[in-house]
């Protein structure tokens, strides 16, 4: 028995309005996307080899080893809001410019897109939650400073410390500690949240680790660094 004409159409547009549809589509936009905005630099596999990339330093984020520098989560993996962030803001001082005319279910789609060339590796981070109630101490800061951070950032945290020229990234390039004293140049956020993250997970890929260290401890780097090194610059 033929179905009519009427029902065929209706079953086909159910079909195509279903959820996994849906998905379908988003995957496809969200790869149109990253095609037309990240391949250039970051590769058409994610792998940071894009032609434009070469000519950029620092080089474009390799996305297959799920390295992600500017994070917050356990383990020190990147959340889904650290992804956003870097899209929507850009990363000052390097080739990654804002994406934050994009809506946010655009910048989601890529996020997925991303995600997707490290595969099993990848995984979505919880947020470590920033720790409430801690009053830090900028001179206590200061001394914990000098013990685990001057080495490289030097102790007027301009990247001149006695370490600062053997530094190698993930990659075996050599990089240079960030100059603390310039606040616009923090490209992980300039508040003492997010230099609380760096510290506490360092940045994965670089050579800056993660320090494991009390939360006390952590906030009083955090306070001496944006308060007193970086300032209102």
């Amino acid at each position: 028995m033929k179905n009519p004409p009427f029902l065929c159409a209706a079953l086909l547009l159910f079909a195509l309005a279903g959820p996994g549809n849906a998905q379908t589509q988003d995957a496809a936009a969200g790869s149109l996307l990253y095609r037309s905005l990240c391949a250039s630099c970051h590769g058409v596999s994610g792998d940071g080899n894009g032609p434009v990339g070469r000519f950029l330093l620092p080089l474009p984020r390799d996305f297959r080893k799920a390295e992600f520098k500017y994070v917050s989560g356990n383990g020190g993996g990147a959340t889904d809001h650290d992804l956003l962030r870097a899209i929507a803001r850009g990363l000052t001082g390097s080739g990654m410019p804002s994406f934050g005319s994009l809506t946010l279910k655009e910048q989601e789609t890529l996020i997925t897109v991303i995600r997707g060339f490290a595969g099993t590796k990848q995984a979505r981070a919880e947020e470590i939650p920033f720790p409430a109630g801690i009053q830090p101490d900028p001179a206590r800061g200061q001394q914990l400073y000098e013990n685990h951070c001057a080495l490289c950032h030097g102790s007027s945290g301009r990247g001149d410390g006695p370490a600062a020229q053997g530094l190698l990234d993930g990659r075996g390039d050599p990089v240079r500690p960030r100059d603390l004293t310039k606040k616009a140049d923090y490209r992980g956020g300039s508040m003492a949240r997010d230099v609380y993250y760096r510290v506490r997970n360092g940045m994965p890929g670089s050579a800056m680790p993660a320090f494991e260290l009390p939360d006390q401890d952590i906030l009083s780097i955090a306070a001496f660094v944006t308060q007193r090194l970086a300032g209102n610059k």
